[in-house]
């Protein structure tokens, strides 16, 4: 039977990796999109969900959610987002994919995650590649039925890193509200699985890869080769690094085959810090279980491979043969 699974998401270049492998995936029963503000207004992130169904021919309803952060919906206010230096002007990478609405839906993302979870008690996984803000407004609105998700796989947060401020990851530091209603009301009854910064930034995409994609991924590679320029011209300068760290698509990776991660925290409850020198700061509690599994470290190796077999299932084979120089 294949898993239920709906994506939660801000495309975002590196949500465009997870989101294209998910499609690819035969195994899984994508049920829908739903799209919260977080690397690009919603506007946006909405039209990149439109434009990555189409660009699969994929069927799959996308819908609208969070227009800003809980903190500034309970004060009826919007603060505006601009990632253009990260993700470029449209979101991905500046490639301005066609796209039009047939695939929107017209109720909001809130009600449909509350409406599938209800239909499909205990079966349905939220893979979380963005702010946690529709999660969290589910939970206000109906937490009873939000215990019944099976599974929360979360890319956010970090343990002792952030990058963001020194403390915090930028998608739990935009909305720190919603992320500590998710970890304080879900905890102890879904399986929670945060895959952070210690988890992606033990794997890299590098120019090998890139230009794998560009020779041997026919469209779809040639169109992830050229939005990632933009996300590794900041990897470069900030860091110093040829390449970039796809972190969402480690989350996914983490999802589908456990075997990607070396070093994992497991059975931990997690404190969620919402002070403003700490906002969405994410530390361990000392000696309390529950049901939350930290990725601490990946196989940068395994990583690879299962990113190319996800995306270019045809060219896997080939990948394993090219020589590097």
């Amino acid at each position: 039977m294949k898993r239920k699974v709906i994506i939660d998401t801000d495309p975002g270049i590196d949500d465009a990796y997870a989101i294209i492998a998910a499609l690819n995936n035969e195994d899984l029963d994508i049920l829908g999109i739903t799209c919260v503000c977080g690397n690009k207004g919603i506007d946006i992130v909405v039209a990149n969900a439109l434009k990555l169904t189409q660009l699969l021919n994929k069927d799959i309803s996308v819908f609208k959610g969070a227009i800003t952060n809980m903190s500034n919906i309970r004060n009826k206010t919007i603060d505006p987002i601009d990632a253009d230096q990260v993700h470029g002007a449209d979101g991905l990478g500046n490639t301005n994919l066609d796209y039009d609405d047939h695939n929107l839906a017209n109720i909001s993302a809130i009600e449909f995650i509350i409406n599938t979870i209800k239909k499909y008690p205990n079966e349905v996984e939220i893979l979380a590649l963005g702010p946690l803000t529709n999660i969290g407004l589910c939970i206000e609105k109906d937490l009873e039925t939000m215990k019944q998700t099976k599974a929360i796989y979360s890319m956010g947060g970090g343990i002792d890193k952030g990058n963001t401020t020194p403390y915090a990851e930028f998608n739990y530091y935009y909305d720190e509200i919603a992320t500590k209603l998710v970890y304080d009301q879900l905890q102890d009854h879904v399986k929670i699985y945060m895959i952070g910064l210690n988890a992606t930034h033990s794997t890299r995409v590098d120019h090998n890869d890139l230009a794998f994609m560009l020779y041997e991924g026919d469209m779809i590679g040639k169109i992830i080769h050229n939005m990632t320029q933009v996300y590794g011209q900041l990897y470069y300068r900030h860091y110093g690094y040829l390449g970039a760290v796809i972190h969402d698509m480690v989350a996914y990776l983490y999802m589908i085959d456990r075997n990607v991660a070396d070093k994992v925290f497991t059975g931990v409850a997690i404190e969620v810090k919402t002070d403003k020198e700490h906002r969405g700061q994410t530390t361990i509690k000392k000696d309390i279980k529950a049901n939350v599994n930290v990725v601490m470290h990946c196989n940068p190796d395994i990583f690879k491979s299962l990113m190319i077999k996800s995306l270019f299932k045809d060219k896997y084979e080939k990948y394993l043969k090219v020589k590097t120089i």
